[in-house]
């Protein structure tokens, strides 16, 4: 036996794997790509990247504005404001979590 026998049955096995796909379907409903959107003004959000290198570390935002297309978001921690598309944030942030829901205040203060 030499090394290119060894190299020719590892690529066969390489080569002979089957890509599984798993696919969205039964009883629940896939996730919306636009998680922002829906977070009304005032929500303070922890997000990290999607991928690589950043995505060890959070980031703190509040929602702070809102127009038709975009969404404002302010780095308390920097005092800066940004204008963001939701959908493309999206796809490069994940939603870590919510530190604060700024419905959840209001219904507590009709209680």
């Amino acid at each position: 036996m030499s090394i290119h026998d060894g190299i020719d049955e590892d690529h066969k096995r390489l080569n002979s794997k089957v890509n599984l796909l798993a696919l969205a379907g039964g009883k629940t409903s896939p996730p919306n790509p636009d998680w922002l959107s829906p977070l009304p003004v005032g929500t303070v959000i922890l997000v990290n990247f999607q991928e690589g290198f950043g995505s060890t570390f959070l980031m703190k935002f509040q929602v702070s504005d809102k127009s038709k297309y975009a969404i404002e978001l302010w780095d308390r921690d920097k005092d800066t404001h940004s204008w963001v598309v939701p959908l493309l944030f999206c796809r490069e942030f994940r939603l870590f979590e919510i530190l604060h829901l700024e419905q959840e205040e209001k219904e507590e203060d009709n209680c």
